[in-house]
């Protein structure tokens, strides 16, 4: 089976003090229930720290992540917000047949805010955490292993290799909660 190959990988690598999934779990399920856009920016500030590695030093109200990665959802305020919080909700609600249509429109919302493919790929994958893998480093160096038979040291992230990532994933039948 694909996912326990790419699990296998990938799994070295992973350093669960760093990213305790309990704490990504908890802040997950406080995303998946959100109903404010206000709610939505705490939760995912969370989650952008332990995106970071810095879940373990997250207190809420204090900033210990990388200003690069919290500060596109930290300006949003009004109607900047209440515009994310809708292309969020859209995308978290989207039909099957639309996912992928309601992703690149959102992503082109998030390529504006965060100018690299990680961050971005990590709010979609929040809104939609059953069908929108994590991507970075590790995955995509167990990814390009899987596919191509070379571990690339620094593979180069872009929106291409994001699509080949999920379509791989797609392909197989692949839920990422089943």
């Amino acid at each position: 089976m694909v996912s326990k190959e790419f699990i296998k990988l990938w799994e070295p690598r992973y350093d669960v003090k760093k990213y305790p999934v309990s704490f990504y779990l908890s802040h997950l399920d406080k995303i998946q229930k959100t109903d404010t856009p206000e709610t939505l920016k705490i939760s995912l500030i969370a989650l952008l720290h332990w995106k970071d590695g810095k879940a373990a030093e997250y207190e809420f109200g204090k900033i210990s992540a990388k200003p690069n990665i919290l500060n596109p959802i930290l300006i949003q305020t009004g109607s900047s917000m209440n515009s994310f919080f809708q292309f969020f909700m859209n995308l978290r609600r989207s039909k099957e047949s639309e996912l992928f249509s309601f992703a690149r429109l959102f992503r082109e919302k998030l390529n504006d805010m965060w100018k690299t493919v990680v961050i971005p790929a990590f709010v979609l994958h929040v809104a939609r955490p059953d069908r929108l893998p994590i991507i970075d480093q590790h995955t995509i160096r167990a990814f390009l292993c899987l596919t191509i038979g070379n571990i690339v040291e620094k593979p180069k992230i872009t929106w291409d290799i994001w699509e080949a990532y999920l379509s791989f994933f797609s392909g197989y039948g692949f839920s990422f909660w089943s």
